[in-house]
């Protein structure tokens, strides 16, 4: 089911309309340019038979005007054009928008996920025939998008959209309205956009919603002994007391005990081809004497066996 996108689709369904009333006039009939004013000018289109449409046209930038044509007075909006099909009453104005269909709004990602997690799941479903070969084409405000689609192009395929934020803005000019997140989706030259991603969402990943990078959270997933793979989204847990070298990961967060001690972003290389940053350090106060809970996530896969680690030893005195 799509929902036309109003005040924009009513808008332009009535400015179709009044072209549309003056349609053979445009086409068929002479055109004559009138000045109103300094910068007000009339289009105007007549046929043999006497037929006239006109476009009154105001291209003042900071003033409205009021212009004398064929004996009336208009009220022309800046840089708006009036609509005249029968060169007499005016049935459109490009600068008056008077459509009052409901309006359907998107949630941005900020205010969908309440600031819990970074990341937003949009999901929809779309028909594709046998035939056809296509492209999804995406735009979106988010920092990273990750996207799944089912691998079957026959029926019914279920995309998947995962929106991520690393960080938020904390500095700068309209805050209030900075958004992320989707905006637009198309398969070929079908915009997908107006499907139901909106009421599709999920916030986060389970793993976050358990807090499976604290002690207690952790016992409430499963964990299966760890084998190479390059699956994404995955979760690693350790249990020592470590700095860590994360030059073999790609994207995600380490935590230690609970606590975050970064998100990394090892696959985004410098000028120079070199990540920024590789070694994360544990502050001591977020460690134990022990049994200390080490836990990751990794969006992109990477290699936890080619993660280095310094144990972090304790003097004690």
């Amino acid at each position: 089911m799509t929902f036309d996108q109003q005040p924009k689709y009513g808008h332009l369904k009535k400015l179709h309309a009044a072209v549309n009333l003056c349609s053979d006039t445009l086409l068929y009939g002479t055109q004559t340019i009138i000045s109103l004013g300094a910068l007000q000018q009339a289009y105007v289109y007549k046929r043999e038979t006497n037929e006239c449409a006109a476009f009154l046209v105001n291209t003042d930038g900071a003033y409205d005007a009021n212009v004398q044509f064929q004996n009336q007075t208009y009220k022309i909006p800046q840089k708006s054009i009036s609509i005249l099909p029968d060169c007499k009453t005016e049935a459109f104005n490009t600068a008056k928008v008077s459509s009052k269909e409901s309006i359907r709004t998107r949630t941005p990602i900020v205010k969908a996920n309440r600031y819990l997690t970074y990341y937003l799941w949009y999901t929809t479903s779309y028909e594709q025939s046998e035939e056809q070969s296509t492209t999804i084409r995406v735009n979106s405000r988010g920092h990273v998008l990750r996207a799944f689609v089912n691998g079957e192009f026959i029926g019914v395929n279920d995309i998947s959209m995962l929106s991520i934020m690393i960080g938020l803005p904390d500095s700068g000019a309209y805050m209030e309205s900075r958004a992320s997140g989707l905006e637009n989706v198309r398969i070929g030259e079908k915009d997908l956009s107006n499907l139901s991603w909106g009421y599709h969402y999920q916030v986060g990943f389970k793993g976050e919603m358990l807090q499976v990078y604290t002690k207690h959270g952790s016992r409430k997933a499963k964990w299966n002994k760890f084998a190479s793979s390059s699956q994404p989204f995955k979760w690693y847990k350790g249990n020592d007391p470590v700095a860590v070298n994360l030059g073999s990961m790609g994207k995600g967060e380490v935590w230690i005990n609970g606590e975050s001690i970064g998100r990394y972003w090892i696959s985004f290389l410098n000028p120079q081809g070199s990540p920024s940053q590789i070694w994360y350090h544990i502050p001591r106060s977020f460690l134990k004497p022990r049994d200390n809970l080490l836990v990751m996530f990794e969006e992109e896969g990477g290699n936890p066996l080619g993660i280095s680690v310094d144990t972090v030893s304790v003097a004690m005195t």
